[in-house]
């Protein structure tokens, strides 16, 4: 059994992510609508599909948001580490389309070069 981790402790713990929850917030809020104001506009349901990754990113770091609220004032080490578990899902989710992105570029940018 893991030893057992003070309030005080997560709450120290916790505080450079209880410090930027706020930015957290404002980014997931302002990544949902940036994703859902168009898809609305055009009222085109396909484009739901293609908007699943911006919508799932944006609940997740809205949720680790949350849940370093909620470690930080109950000190609780559980929300602490599901926080942290959607702040690992985020990255990797970012980082992986990310890299697909820069793969795509770099073959588009090759088949552009050889169709001149």
């Amino acid at each position: 059994m893991p030893p057992s981790i003070s309030e005080d402790e997560i709450r120290h713990l916790s505080s450079p992510l209880y410090e930027a929850r706020r930015w957290m917030k404002f980014l997931a809020i302002f990544g949902l609508v940036s994703t859902l104001v168009p898809i609305v506009l055009a009222l085109r349901v396909w484009a739901l599909l293609v908007a699943w990754l911006p919508i799932w990113t944006a609940v997740l770091l809205y949720s680790a948001a949350n849940r370093v609220r909620a470690a930080h004032y109950g000190g609780d080490d559980h929300q602490l580490l599901a926080a942290l578990a959607r702040l690992r899902t985020y990255f990797k989710v970012i980082g992986f389309f990310t890299l697909v992105a820069l793969g795509f570029n770099v073959v588009m940018g090759v088949v552009i070069l050889l169709s001149r």
